[in-house]
C-alpha cells in the first residue's frame, strides 16, 4: 500500500492594500515644556558671548597701580599653594597666615595681617575632580535673599551665597582676633572667579550697618558676635574675573557706597575674552556693582578659556613689568615660597634598599 503524499496547500493570494486594516498613526509627542526655556537659555548665552566680545577702553592706570594689581592677583591665586600642611612656608610669609575650609561647600578663605592691614583672600573654583563641588555651587543660579542685607530686596546667587555663609562666622572671628593682636587701619579682600563673588558678598556684609536704627531687618539671622566688635574700617575689594553675584537692588546699593563713600572701594578687573564676568546673564536679574577696568586684548575669537586663567596673571605681569624693575613686588614672599618648593623637590632622595 503506497503512502499518500501530502499535498501542499496553495498559498493564499496577498491582500490588496485596500483590504489591509488601517494602521493608526503614531501620536505626535507633545512639545516639551522645557524647550522654550532651553531656546531662551541658548539665545541668552549667545548674546552674553557677543556682549563679552565688546572691547572696553584700555586701563588708565599708573605703573605703580598696575604693580599693586599684579601683586593682588598673585596673592589671590598664589596663597593657596601654602594651604597644605606639608607646604613649604617661607620665613617672609605673614606669621599669622591662617586658612579655613568648609568641606560641605568647598569654600576656602585665607586671612593674614601685614602693615596694619587685614587681608581676606577667597579661593576661586578649583580645576579637576576637587573642583566638582565648586562647579556644582556655581550652577545654583537662583537669587536668594541675603540674610545680612540692609534691604529685603537684596538678593544674591544661591551657590555663592551659600559658600560665603559657610565661612562668615569664622571670617569675622579671625578679623576680631587679628584686630586684637595688632590694630589694623584697613581691610582688603581679594578673589578670582567664584572667590571674587565671595569677596563682593564680604564687601556687602562689611558695609551693612548693624545699629538698631539701620534698615537691617529684624528677621535677619543674628550677626557673628565678633562682627559687632570690629570697628568700621576702610575696605578695598579687588576682584579678577568676577561673575555676577548680586541682583540689581543689592548691586546698586553697593555701587552707591563705592561712588559716594570713602570707606568702600571696589576694583573690578576684566580680561578681554573672559566669558565669566558676563555670567550669569543680566536677563536673569543679575548686575555688577561697579564698572570694570579692562585689560588684555582679543585674539582671533571674541572669547578664550585661557583668558580666565592664566590670562589675568599673564596680562597683569606684562603691564606691571616696567614698574617691577624699579620697585619691590608686594607679593615677593610668594616667590620665596616657590623657591622653597622647588628646592624641596630637587633634594636627592636616599634610595630604598
Amino acid at each position: 500500500m503506497s503512502a499518500r503524499r501530502p499535498t501542499a496547500s496553495a498559498p493564499s493570494s496577498p491582500k490588496s492594500p485596500a483590504d489591509a486594516p488601517p494602521v493608526p498613526a503614531a501620536p505626535r509627542p507633545a512639545p516639551s515644556p522645557r524647550l522654550p526655556l532651553q531656546r531662551a537659555l541658548a539665545f541668552t548665552i549667545a548674546l552674553a558671548i557677543v556682549l563679552g566680545a565688546c572691547a572696553s577702553a584700555p586701563p588708565a592706570l599708573a605703573p605703580a597701580a598696575l604693580l599693586d594689581l599684579h601683586a593682588d592677583y598673585r596673592i589671590a591665586r598664589g596663597v593657596w599653594s601654602l594651604m597644605p600642611e606639608d607646604a613649604a612656608v617661607p620665613d617672609s610669609a605673614p606669621e599669622d597666615l591662617v586658612f579655613h575650609y568648609d568641606q560641605e561647600t568647598g569654600a576656602a578663605v585665607a586671612l593674614f595681617s601685614r602693615d596694619h592691614v587685614i587681608h581676606v583672600v577667597f579661593r576661586g573654583t578649583r580645576s579637576g575632580r576637587p573642583g566638582g563641588i565648586d562647579r556644582l555651587h556655581n550652577t545654583m543660579m537662583d537669587l536668594d535673599p541675603i540674610p545680612f542685607a540692609a534691604d529685603p530686596r537684596h538678593r544674591a546667587h544661591r551657590g555663592f551665597l551659600k559658600r560665603y555663609l559657610a565661612l562668615r562666622r569664622t571670617i569675622w572671628n579671625d578679623i576680631h582676633r587679628l584686630q586684637q593682636d595688632a590694630p589694623a587701619s584697613a581691610l582688603r579682600a581679594y578673589g578670582h572667579s567664584s572667590g571674587a563673588a565671595a569677596a563682593l558678598l564680604f564687601a556687602l556684609d562689611a558695609a551693612t550697618p548693624l545699629s538698631p536704627g539701620s534698615a537691617q531687618r529684624a528677621t535677619d539671622s543674628p550677626p557673628p558676635a565678633a562682627r559687632a566688635t570690629v570697628p568700621p574700617l576702610p575696605l578695598t575689594v579687588t576682584t579678577f574675573g568676577a561673575p555676577r553675584v548680586l541682583n540689581r537692588h543689592a548691586a546698586a546699593w553697593l555701587g552707591d557706597l563705592h561712588a559716594t563713600s570713602d570707606g568702600v572701594e571696589i576694583v573690578r578687573i576684566h580680561n578681554r575674552g573672559d566669558l565669566i564676568p558676563v555670567m550669569p546673564p543680566a536677563l536673569f536679574g543679575y548686575r555688577h556693582p561697579v564698572d570694570a577696568t579692562a585689560i588684555g586684548s582679543h585674539g582671533l575669537l571674541p572669547i578664550s578659556f585661557s583668558a580666565h586663567h592664566p590670562g589675568y596673571g599673564r596680562e597683569l605681569a606684562d603691564l606691571a613689568a616696567p614698574a617691577a624693575a624699579r620697585r619691590r613686588d608686594p607679593a615677593a614672599w610668594l616667590d620665596d615660597a616657590r623657591t622653597l618648593r622647588e628646592e624641596h623637590r630637587e633634594e636627592p632622595r636616599t634610595p630604598s634598599r
